[in-house]
């Protein structure tokens, strides 16, 4: 659409609301944050998983495939990462549904691999995972990338509905 608010010769109008108008919660900037922070945390992990295979290339015979496969996912995950964190900061439904399924599948992951260990529990590799979760699952992130409607609950503070949709 033009500045005047008249859509573009050949272009359809867009149906959905403006957002612009809008305020963005501050729990979205707190998702985004925290996917930055955790595709930072990755991207150094890789580096530090890269300088290991270069040690073995360099002392040993070959380099363990495996470690070559988790070099690959770090990187994966780190760009991943921040690119669900940006697309649930503009309010993108499939991002915000993607991150759920994500986080539900580590939290799986992570209690199997614990299980399969057989050392006993450890929580400290569920604490990320749940800490986004419950970003994920608040009212205004999910309300906001799912474009429900401002809502002013009775103490004056605003949040998302998400049956705006």
């Amino acid at each position: 659409t033009t500045m005047t608010g008249m859509p573009v010769a050949g272009r359809k109008p867009d149906a959905r609301p403006a957002r612009a108008a809008a305020r963005r919660p501050g729990m979205v900037w707190g998702a985004l944050l925290l996917f930055a922070f955790f595709g930072l945390g990755n991207a150094f992990l890789s580096v530090l998983v890269f300088a290991m295979i270069r040690d073995d290339q360099v002392h040993g015979p070959s380099v363990p495939g495996g470690l070559w496969l988790f070099f690959v996912v770090l990187i994966a995950s780190a760009v991943f990462d921040v690119v669900l964190g940006v697309f649930i900061f503009r309010a993108a439904r499939c991002a915000w549904i993607t991150a759920v399924v994500l986080v539900g599948l580590s939290i799986v992951a992570t209690l199997a691999a614990t299980v399969l260990s057989g050392s006993g529990v450890s929580l400290t590799g569920l604490v990320p995972a749940i800490s986004t979760l419950g970003v994920l699952l608040n009212r205004n992130v999910r309300g906001w990338c799912f474009g429900g409607q401002v809502v002013m609950d009775r103490d004056g503070r605003e949040w998302y509905s998400s049956s705006g949709r």
